[in-house]
């Protein structure tokens, strides 16, 4: 697995401390903010294949690894 990004807004804690860049909106601007700066930071910063996932739970980050080495 590569770089991991979290884009906050404070609703839930940062993630810096498993290794994250956390990018803070300060205040939250929703969703399509969050999305908007994920991809342009990946774009910025050579990423190959971003992911995202809501920070709510909803995905479970445990099948992307196989996804992202086919």
């Amino acid at each position: 697995m590569g770089d991991m990004l979290h884009i906050t807004d404070h609703t839930l804690p940062p993630q810096g401390e498993a290794g994250a860049v956390v990018v803070s909106h300060g205040v939250n601007k929703g969703k399509g903010s969050a999305v908007r700066t994920s991809l342009g930071y990946a774009a910025e910063h050579g990423f190959d294949a971003p992911v995202l996932l809501d920070g709510d739970g909803p995905h479970d980050p445990g099948g992307f690894p196989d996804c992202l080495n086919r």
